[in-house]
């Protein structure tokens, strides 16, 4: 049985990292992904592990379009009552940049934006980060 989910949405909020206690990154976004006739709207988040979390974090701001491929995943924990709660999102495995959305980080940070393929076309695709 497959696991895999597949969409394009924009994000809602700017990415937000953090480590693990055995040091591995995560990237974690939140995104709306809408019909074409933005009607019907659908909030998910979605979980980026290492390399691409790290990407992510350093290029992606809220407003910006992207495409994602992931699993769907779960969570349980209990809050400070102890009751339980689950929490379902996707753990990312590919991300693609579509469009810069709202965002100031490509508008200000020239340094830190994603170079376009017309930039790369010299360059191995295999280089990419994403």
């Amino acid at each position: 049985m497959h696991n895999t989910i597949v969409g394009i949405g924009h994000l809602v909020a700017d990415p937000a990292s953090q480590s693990t206690s055995t040091g591995k990154s995560i990237c974690r976004m939140r995104m709306c992904i809408s019909d074409s006739n933005s009607k019907n709207k659908c909030f998910i988040d979605i979980e980026c592990w290492e390399k691409l979390g790290e990407t992510c974090q350093q290029y992606l701001t809220k407003g910006r379009q992207i495409y994602f491929e992931g699993e769907l995943s779960s969570s349980s924990w209990k809050d400070k009552e102890g009751v339980e709660k689950t929490k379902n999102f996707i753990r990312g495995n590919k991300i693609k940049f579509l469009s810069n959305g709202g965002g100031k980080k490509d508008e200000d940070d020239k340094s830190t934006k994603a170079p376009s393929q017309k930039q790369n076309s010299d360059q191995d695709l295999d280089e990419i980060p994403f």
